[in-house]
């Protein structure tokens, strides 16, 4: 490339994609399950908030963020911290 200017599509994009290929992440179609809810407490600036989501689409199913997530050596043991 002459000029040493840098292409949209080049090494230097901003934006979502692989960034291994340089390729943008490829669409996937699903349905959506969400339950959420928000509370303001009065006379408090604390909003609380909580929500539900269908962990096979997220996690893989239960048996897998079991494994990856609560398992020895999992997520929740390299943060969890006791007595802090």
């Amino acid at each position: 490339m002459s000029g040493g200017g840098k292409t949209a599509g080049g090494p230097d994009r901003h934006g979502p994609g692989n960034q291994e290929t340089d390729q943008p992440f490829k669409p996937t179609e699903s349905e959506q399950e969400e339950i959420g809810v928000k509370y303001l407490l009065p006379n408090s600036n604390t909003l609380l908030t909580a929500a539900l989501f269908n962990i096979d689409q997220m996690f893989g199913g239960w048996q897998t963020a079991q494994k990856t997530h609560f398992a020895d050596g999992g997520t929740f043991d390299q943060i969890y911290r006791p007595g802090r």
